[in-house]
């Protein structure tokens, strides 16, 4: 997928092209089904169907970004439990990407 074609935020482009240039991110899917907000963003783990992240910039300081970690459902059926980060660094939501997708 083209990085640049996507109707995304500069910032979220650039985030991509970051992970893209780390690590052979094949295995992430981006999910723009019914995601029209050009400042935020979904990746999906295509091996682990319930893994997820959803990053955005809205709400955040300038070069700052948002990001919620999402983990497959409980088998007792709960609701997926996900973790809610806030005015992160490039750096830091690479890092915590690459933590929770176990990116190598």
């Amino acid at each position: 997928m083209n990085i640049w074609a996507l109707p995304k935020a500069m910032e979220l482009r650039l985030l991509l092209l970051t992970l893209d240039q780390s690590v052979d991110i094949g295995r992430l899917k981006i999910d723009c089904a019914g995601e029209s907000d050009h400042q935020a963003i979904h990746l999906c783990d295509s091996a682990n169907k319930g893994l997820n992240a959803y990053l955005y910039t809205y709400g955040q300081s300038e070069g700052r970004y948002g990001l919620q970690l999402h983990y497959p459902m409980q088998q007792n059926g709960a609701s997926s439990p996900y973790d809610p980060l806030e005015e992160l660094t490039l750096e830091q939501v690479v890092e915590h990407l690459f933590v929770h997708f176990d990116l190598t």
